[in-house]
């Protein structure tokens, strides 16, 4: 009997080590998870930016953008977080109107504007650093907006539009882009939905398209019925846009043309009457609703896309 009693000790003391084993196993998976786990979200918290003011660097880079050279202000953010650590808070004003001149370079009176690569090779960052601001951009690109997933659809399917129509017509993205925001209310408006018009662009004597009746608000909410041209497809509004602006004289002598930047324009269009739209106490807000919606959403980041393409 003894031998037999021995074997099932050794079995036992076997199934004990295996046991342990497993055990151990688990416990030091669980530790390097843990570990792992950690690195990442060391990691995640390296490439927060703090105590962002988008207003300060919004009308800085503005400020600074020369006519038709629109500076992101978003990469500026990130370059000087970069520099800071992910923390702006002890960033001036100062601060950023020096780095802000950096994206502008003049040369014989003419000025361009500098890719971020090149304002980082200008800066001597290293890779570990280029690839800090990159991550920046795309963290701030997400958070320091208003617009939520539906209305970042929207601006991305007319976001072509409006650059064509930029480069044909010079009239910025932003504006072209505000403008259908305001006028179709995200694209949700009957008049969009029925007659792919994106602008409110009534059809006048000169229109010899179709064109649709219905309802609409001017001056402060008082509501008209009038004739509005319809459009086969959104292509053909965008383009029509660009067009009715630039062989309307008022818009020539309001300085629409000639205004290099999303402000200026948007108060010529303003001063030009192209909409009647007030506040209560009879003030023309056209442009301001325009500007709003463009610091907003961010659009003169497109304006500076389509001109760093030319």
């Amino acid at each position: 009997m003894e031998p037999y009693i021995n074997f099932n000790r050794d079995r036992y003391r076997d199934r004990k080590r295996k046991i342990l084993k497993r055990i151990l196993f688990f416990i030091l998976f669980i530790f390097l998870v843990t570990i792992g786990i950690g690195i990442v979200v060391k990691n995640k918290k390296e490439v927060v930016v703090k105590n962002l003011e988008k207003g300060m660097f919004i009308n800085i880079t503005d400020e600074i953008s020369e006519p038709f050279n629109q500076i992101n202000w978003q990469e500026v953010a990130a370059v000087i977080a970069t520099q800071n650590k992910g923390d702006l808070s002890s960033v001036s004003e100062s601060d950023v109107k020096n780095m802000s001149k950096k994206f502008i370079e003049i040369e014989n009176s003419e000025s361009k504007l500098l890719s971020l690569d090149e304002i980082m090779d200008n800066l001597q960052f290293k890779d570990k650093e280029k690839e800090q601001t990159k991550k920046f951009i795309s963290q701030i690109s997400k958070t320091y907006t208003t617009t939520g997933d539906t209305h970042k659809e929207f601006v991305n399917e007319i976001k072509v539009g409006a650059i064509e129509t930029y480069k044909t017509y010079k009239i910025l993205p932003s504006i072209t882009i505000a403008q259908a925001i305001l006028e179709t209310g995200w694209g949700k408006s009957e008049l969009t939905t029925k007659a792919n018009n994106y602008f409110g662009i009534k059809a006048d004597k000169s229109w010899t398209g179709k064109k649709i009746n219905m309802y609409t608000k001017e001056y402060n909410d008082k509501t008209i019925k009038d004739d509005f041209r319809q459009y086969d497809n959104r292509i053909d509004s965008f383009k029509d846009h660009g067009k009715f602006l630039s062989i309307n004289e008022r818009y020539q002598k309001a300085g629409l043309f000639t205004s290099g930047h999303y402000i200026e324009q948007a108060t010529a269009l303003q001063k030009a009457g192209y909409s009647t739209v007030e506040d209560e106490f009879g003030n023309k807000t056209y442009g301001k609703l325009l500007v709003d919606i463009i610091k907003d959403n961010n659009l003169m980041t497109i304006d500076n896309e389509a001109q760093r393409d030319e």
